[in-house]
Parts: C-alpha cells; sequence; structure tokens
C-alpha cells in the first residue's frame, strides 16, 4: 500500500527525497528510542507539524504546499550547516529531520490510495465518484471487453479504471508501450494526451471495434457523444447516478480474423491520414515492411474531405502564413454540410511544436473536444503534426455550426487556415460489413486469465487473426 502511495508522489516534490528518507530511516528508529531529555518534547511537536503540512499538501492548497516545500529545503540545509559546524545536538537534530520527513511521506502517500486514511476529512471514493468510471460496477459480463469513457483530462481520471478493476482505454504511466503510442500517433487519436498518457479513444466507432470495446460511460450532459451502433444498456449508474451505459451491437470477438489472408505494409498507407489508416485496419492487417508476403492494392475509403466557410472570426488575425491569437478563447465558426450516417472530425494539420504550448477547443451541439499541442521543452510531449477531433457520429445529413477555440494567444504556424484546418466526415455505410467479415471464423475462447489465453479456430483459407492485446515480450504462442 505505502509503496504505491511512494510510486504516486515520486512525480512531484518528494521524488529526490524517497531513497535518502527510506534510507535514512532504517538508522532514525533505533537512535530515536534512545533519546531523552527535552529532544523527545521536541520531536512530536515538529511531527505534528509536518502532519498539518501534509494535510494541507494533499488537499491542494498552492500556498500551504509551497510553503511545506520550502519549510522542508530550509529545514534541511539549516540541520545540514549544524551538523557540518560541530552542533552538541546534531545527531538529534538529524534523526528528527529524518522521522518527520518519513512521517510526512507516509501521510500523503497513504491518503493518495486509500480512503481509510484521513477519513474524517476526505473521502477517496467520493472523490473518484465524480468520474464516470464508478459506473462501471453496474456492468455485469463474464466475456472480455473493453470500456471506454466520455474523455477529458485528468491523471487521476486515466488511470481509474485499475482502481474499478475493469478494462478501460486510458492510462496514465510513465512507461507506456512504444507500439501503442505509435499507433495513436499515426491514426491522429485525439485521446493521445502525453506519451504518458492516454485519456481514450476519442469514441471512434472503428477504433472502439478494433479495439474491442464493448461499453461506453457517457454523462448524461453528453449524450450527444454516442457512438455509432451503440444502445442504452443501464440508465442512472455510478456514484452520483448520472451516468447511462451503452452497449455496442456489433463488439468484434477477442480474436477476429481478415478473411483473404493479404495483407499491405506500412510504406502503401503512409500517405493517408488517420481515417483512412483506421478504416483499412477493418479490411487488412498494415504490417511492417517485409518480402514474400501477399499484398492486395484494393482497398475502401469512405473518408469524406468537407469544404466550410468561415462565419465568424473573434480575437484572430491572419496575416500572409501566419495567424495571430490576440486574446485567450479567441474563435472561429465554420459552416459545414455533412452527410448522413457519418462521424464528424476536426483535423488541426502541420501544428508543430515550439516554445508555447497550444490547446485548441472544437465544439459542434452538445460535443465539447480538447487538443493540446505541448511545447517543445515539454519532457512528456508527442512528437506529433497533426490531430483529429471526433465531434460525435451525425445520423442526418444537413448543416452544423463546427466552433474551433485557441486558449493559448500567440502565433501559429497555420499557414493557409483552409488547408491546415479541415473538416472530415467519415461515412460508416460499410461499416456493418466490415464488422460481419472480422467476426466469420474467429476464436473461440475455452479459458482466459490476465496472463493466459487458451481458445480453438477453424478456418477455410489462410487468414491473418488478430486481437486487441499489445503484444510485449514474454508473450508466446503454441
Amino acid at each position: 500500500l505505502i509503496a504505491k502511495g511512494f510510486a504516486n508522489i515520486s512525480n512531484y516534490w518528494y521524488f529526490g527525497m524517497i531513497f535518502f528518507l527510506a534510507y535514512g530511516m532504517v538508522y532514525a528508529s533505533k537512535s530515536l528510542m534512545e533519546c531523552r531529555s527535552l529532544n523527545v518534547l521536541l520531536k512530536p511537536l515538529i511531527c505534528s507539524m509536518f502532519y498539518i503540512l501534509a494535510y494541507f499538501s494533499v488537499k491542494k492548497i498552492i500556498v500551504m504546499q509551497s510553503f511545506a516545500i520550502w519549510f522542508l529545503v530550509l529545514t534541511t540545509l539549516f540541520v545540514f550547516i549544524l551538523v557540518k559546524s560541530g552542533f552538541k545536538y546534531r545527531k538529534e537534530f538529524l534523526t528528527a529531520l529524518v522521522f518527520v520527513n518519513c512521517l510526512c511521506l507516509f501521510v500523503i502517500s497513504t491518503w493518495r490510495v486509500t480512503d481509510k486514511f484521513l477519513d474524517s476529512s476526505s473521502s477517496l471514493s467520493e472523490y473518484y465518484g465524480q468520474f464516470v468510471d464508478s459506473a462501471s460496477e453496474s456492468i455485469e459480463d463474464p466475456s472480455f471487453y473493453r470500456v471506454e469513457k466520455y474523455s477529458y483530462t485528468g491523471e487521476y481520471n486515466t488511470n481509474l479504471p485499475q482502481w474499478y478493476g475493469y478494462n478501460g482505454t486510458s492510462v496514465f504511466h510513465s512507461s507506456l508501450m512504444k507500439e501503442i503510442c505509435d499507433y495513436l500517433n499515426k491514426t491522429e487519436n485525439n485521446g493521445y494526451v502525453m506519451n504518458n498518457k492516454i485519456s481514450g479513444l476519442d469514441g471512434r466507432s472503428m477504433a472502439l471495434a478494433l479495439a474491442n470495446v464493448k461499453y461506453d460511460l457517457i454523462p448524461e450532459k453528453n449524450e450527444d457523444f454516442i457512438p455509432y451502433g451503440y444502445s442504452e444498456y443501464k440508465q442512472n449508474q455510478g456514484y452520483y447516478k448520472d451516468t447511462n451505459i451503452y452497449i455496442n451491437n456489433s463488439t468484434l470477438p477477442f480474436g477476429y480474423t481478415y478473411s483473404n489472408g493479404s495483407c499491405i505494409s506500412q510504406d502503401k498507407v503512409g500517405h493517408l491520414n488517420g481515417l483512412g489508416l483506421q478504416e483499412i485496419m477493418m479490411q487488412v492487417p498494415i504490417i511492417e515492411n517485409e518480402e514474400s508476403i501477399s499484398e492486395i492494392s484494393d482497398y475502401h475509403i469512405s473518408t469524406i474531405d468537407l469544404d466550410y466557410e468561415i462565419i465568424e472570426n473573434q480575437g484572430i488575425d491572419i496575416v500572409g502564413d501566419k495567424i495571430h491569437i490576440l486574446k485567450k478563447n479567441a474563435r472561429i465558426d465554420l459552416q459545414i454540410t455533412c452527410s448522413d450516417n457519418s462521424e464528424l472530425y476536426v483535423r488541426f494539420k502541420d501544428i508543430y511544436p515550439d516554445d508555447q504550448t497550444k490547446v485548441f477547443n472544437a465544439s459542434c451541439g452538445g460535443i465539447e473536444k480538447q487538443a493540446i499541442q505541448y511545447h517543445k521543452g515539454e519532457f512528456h510531449k508527442i512528437n506529433r503534426n497533426n490531430v483529429l477531433i471526433n465531434l460525435g457520429y451525425k445520423k442526418q445529413g444537413g448543416e452544423y455550426i463546427c466552433s474551433v477555440q485557441f486558449l493559448s494567444p500567440g502565433e501559429y504556424s497555420l499557414d493557409d487556415i483552409k488547408n491546415q484546418v479541415e473538416v472530415y466526415a467519415q461515412r460508416l455505410d460499410s461499416y456493418d460489413r466490415y464488422i460481419e467479415e472480422l467476426s466469420f471464423e474467429s476464436l473461440n475462447i475455452e479459458e482466459m486469465t490476465d496472463r493466459y489465453v487458451k481458445g480453438n479456430i477453424s478456418v477455410s483459407n489462410d487468414k491473418w487473426i488478430c486481437h486487441s492485446v499489445p503484444y510485449s515480450s514474454g508473450w508466446k504462442i503454441y
């Protein structure tokens, strides 16, 4: 329990002190037990003060956090100065310092992973209950499946599938698999927030199908974002009873197969945007460039490049090949004619990292999304140039108003707004046929654990079999 807490808080100001304190505590315990006189009374007082500072730190009170940080730094320097100067009680002071620091770490790390500590002042269950993930406890399904949720930013949110014990599409981890990051980057998925954070699959119907997503957790206020092919499973679920669960009526099996046994190499599809790559994977597997493979050159792309008209412009000055964002929340409104039975996307193209973090909001109807391009100095930035934002499934065609908002003032490297802010409709007329073909002659699972899958399959010709668990070192097939 404490180890998990240390791992959590190690991203903060405690990072450089974790090992030192753990090592020093081994020697501090015995010395503390042997202390006599007035020093024994001083130590509990110091510990109590650090307890209060720790409490304010986890409560996210910035002033008290800063005070705690600087107090600890200055106190540590002061003690080392005393030790070097030959102070009479230097051993006792050093012992007390190590002890109170360890207590501070214990308080914060324990609070972060359980609601059984400091329960009188704060409850993690209540805190985490504000997120839609709490509704996952209402899903009753023994089969293998994944769960998507309406995406939003936040480190706690992205790791909540672990807290609630379900297979989610979001994760926050310092060492994400390179293959997963490359896949999301090449498909320009806005759910790929940073190179250590994935908020989901952005509700894309085809991406959800390929990942074996069967359920979607959507707050009532965001029900405009129900993906294609999903219907209501349960209403009013979760801690605050404000989330509905939707079930995918066309879920792919765990081990689906590509019917014709052919494939296509990466270099043949490198010119396509993320939507094109996504649809190709519904037809044939894309593999690394190899010889002696049966490739196809005929595939179907249903994405339509939509023209639009800028009908309103607030706080933006276009000068030559530069767009100057003159104020925060500057906005342009685009009038679009979208085809029916389509998902609507806004694509920001050639948005290169520079000295400033760029934040983009896109909205259409009741759907609001955000994309972030971090500055080039950010350690966890994504080296991507394009990002697609899914603005939802449009059953009925017609005119829509799409608002694009820039939260960060500054200069953007967009040569021509008509070319660099693109709008697409991905038609879903072929979606059901793709699902039917991929589901034919699929893997019949006999046994499955988190480390083992056993099943059987009968096929009528050579095929590729695919499952949504990414390959990593250690997997073996028999």
